[in-house]
């Protein structure tokens, strides 16, 4: 027969007791995420030269703080050894 555990009581550790926060619809959290890349977008870059010197190389559109995938990544590092 196997223990049952209290909710409270995660792997020998208290769970507190949290309060229930509003929960996110989609479309909100969308709103949420073009929000912050806007004001993303208009942070300068940190190294311009290097964002200058991608973007000669033809790694990226210059878009210092935009969100890309790990593919995206991936072939811009696959470029960036072959331009080298």
């Amino acid at each position: 027969m196997r223990r049952r555990r209290h909710k409270k009581y995660i792997v020998g550790a208290y769970r507190p007791d949290y309060e229930e926060e509003e929960s996110v619809t989609y479309e909100q959290w969308l709103e949420y995420l073009e929000r912050y890349r806007r004001e993303a977008a208009a942070k300068k870059a940190s190294m311009p030269e290097l964002l200058e010197e991608a973007v000669e190389l033809g790694l990226t559109d210059g878009s210092p703080r935009d969100l890309m995938t790990r593919e995206e990544g991936a072939i811009m590092a696959r470029a960036a050894a072959k331009a080298r």
